[in-house]
């Protein structure tokens, strides 16, 4: 049978037992425990992108707008995004954009390829910058792909997003246990030598997860016999 991904409150239970927290009253609270686990999420995703896993990559359509430079990106973008011309006219075929961090306003003439433009770009801010600006107006003229941040759990029946892998599952509840175990430090917690010796077995753990998960992902990435993942690459 296929491996299903655990809901938050599947992930919580694992978690106190690493915590030694089973009985109630519990020593840690679910919304620590709910928290430990969103931070944790944060940091893991930061590790897959730099593996150029593109688990969460979304493809964002703008209409152009004559003479409007400036397209605003979502505020969940946290990469250089990649964008594309569409052709609607040529059964929308799509043609990436050169990036040009030094371009100026107006440097570069309009460019044809049969009955559209083809701009370089640059981010400003929080905006894709197209030089030059289109001349006419155009519905869906603009694909944007960027990777975006997850929302993290808020329920019992949350579950990891089908983007990302599967074998995160481990790490992400240890580094909320160690979470936990660090905010209890930080607190003036009264386990003491208890605390100790779980946060050095956990962050062993960790390290040896985190290598092995690193080397299973760059494995994946190399693969000519990969699942099919992001077409446009990383």
């Amino acid at each position: 049978m296929p491996r299903e991904r655990l809901t938050w409150a599947q992930h919580r239970e694992l978690i106190r037992r690493y915590l030694g927290d089973l009985e109630e009253p519990f020593a840690f609270g679910d919304d620590l425990l709910l928290q430990g686990w969103n931070a944790s999420m944060d940091e893991v995703s930061m590790d897959l992108g730099v593996l150029a896993q593109s688990y969460t990559v979304v493809r964002f359509v703008e209409d152009l707008v004559a003479g409007q430079a400036f397209y605003a990106l979502p505020g969940n973008v946290t990469t250089t995004p990649r964008v594309f011309r569409i052709f609607t006219a040529r059964s929308n075929r799509e043609i990436e954009l050169t990036f040009d961090e030094k371009v100026a306003s107006g440097s570069h003439p309009v460019s044809y390829e049969g009955d559209g433009y083809l701009p370089t770009y640059r981010l400003v801010g929080q905006h894709v910058r197209l030089d030059p600006a289109p001349a006419q107006d155009e519905t869906g003229g603009l694909a944007i792909y960027a990777e975006i941040a997850e929302e993290g759990f808020s329920g019992d029946d949350s579950r990891l997003p089908v983007s990302w892998p599967i074998l995160c599952e481990e790490l992400l509840r240890i580094s909320t246990s160690l979470y936990v175990f660090e905010q209890e430090q930080e607190s003036g917690g009264d386990r003491g030598g208890e605390s100790n010796a779980s946060i050095l077995g956990l962050a062993i753990r960790r390290r040896r997860y985190e290598s092995k998960l690193h080397d299973f992902l760059e494995r994946r990435r190399r693969s000519p016999a990969q699942a099919p993942r992001f077409p446009l690459g990383a």
